[in-house]
Order: C-alpha cells, then structure tokens, then sequence
C-alpha cells in the first residue's frame, strides 16, 4: 500500500514541476535579483551628484536589459496585491478594486479579463456613465 501511494505523489510532483517548472523560475528570479543588485552596487560606486552622461546611459541600459528579461506582470496577481496592501494600511473599500472570485483562483497561472480590473470607485462612475 505504500509503495503505490509514494509512486503516486512522485509522479505528481513530478508532472507539477514539468508543467510549472517552479526550480527554473526560482533560478530566473535569484538571477534577476542578483542583476539588480549588482546594478544598484554599481550606481552607489559611480555616485557624484554629477554622474557622468555616459555612465547614467550605461546604467540605465543595464537596468532596461534587466526588466526587458523579467517575466510579464500578472495584473490581476498585481491588483489582488494592491487590495492586500489597501486592506493592510486600513484604507476604505471604494479603494479596493472589483477582482472576481474566478480571477482570484487564476492570478498566479494567468490574466483573465484584465480590462475589468480596476478600483471599485472607478467601476462605479463607468457604470453610471455607461
């Protein structure tokens, strides 16, 4: 009975890392975070008040290259986050934004209808306008 069940979750865990693939996206973020940090060490080195126009230009290359390789942002895993914080700082609801149940359950795998994202206060004035 053991054996069985030990294969099952092997075999689970398995497919679920092929499909998600949690390690390579765990080595992508410690590889950006290590970029950036790198780039801000560079920044404080190269630090006068008058920053030489070649060396910001070259700064802010690196810091385009860096975000041009970050994965795309999840808006609705962003506005979920914005509702916590909002929620966290003690903020009224007008401030939270209308995300669905559905969305919820699907931020962190894909956006669904982004476009009907937004603050509670804004939907309502596009309601009554509309």
């Amino acid at each position: 009975m053991g054996l069985p069940v030990a294969a099952l979750v092997t075999a689970f865990v398995g497919a679920h890392e092929l499909v998600f693939g949690t390690a390579r996206a765990a080595r992508r973020h410690d590889g950006l975070a290590r970029d950036l940090v790198s780039l801000e060490q560079d920044l404080r080195r190269s630090w006068p008040p008058e920053l030489a126009r070649d060396r910001l230009t070259e700064l802010q290359a690196r810091r385009l290259d860096i975000e041009a390789s970050e994965p795309p942002v999840y808006r609705v895993l962003d506005a979920t986050c914005h509702d916590e914080l909002v929620t966290a700082l003690g903020y009224g609801e007008r401030e939270r934004t209308n995300v669905t149940v559905l969305q919820r359950h699907l931020r962190n795998f894909f956006d669904y209808r982004t476009g009907r994202t937004r603050k509670r206060a804004d939907a309502a004035s596009v309601a009554v306008t509309t």
